[in-house]
C-alpha cells in the first residue's frame, strides 16, 4: 500500500512539475515545444 502511494505521489509530482515547467517555459517565451496549445 505504501508503496503504490509512493508511485501515485511520484506520479503527481512528475505531472506538477511538467505543468510548472510549461507555464514557465511559456511565460518566458523560449520554449517551441507546444504540444497541447
Amino acid at each position: 500500500m505504501i508503496r503504490r502511494a509512493r508511485g501515485f505521489l511520484n506520479a503527481l509530482a512528475t505531472m506538477v512539475a511538467r505543468n510548472v515547467n510549461d507555464v514557465v517555459a511559456s511565460s518566458i517565451g523560449d520554449c517551441g515545444c507546444s504540444e497541447d496549445k
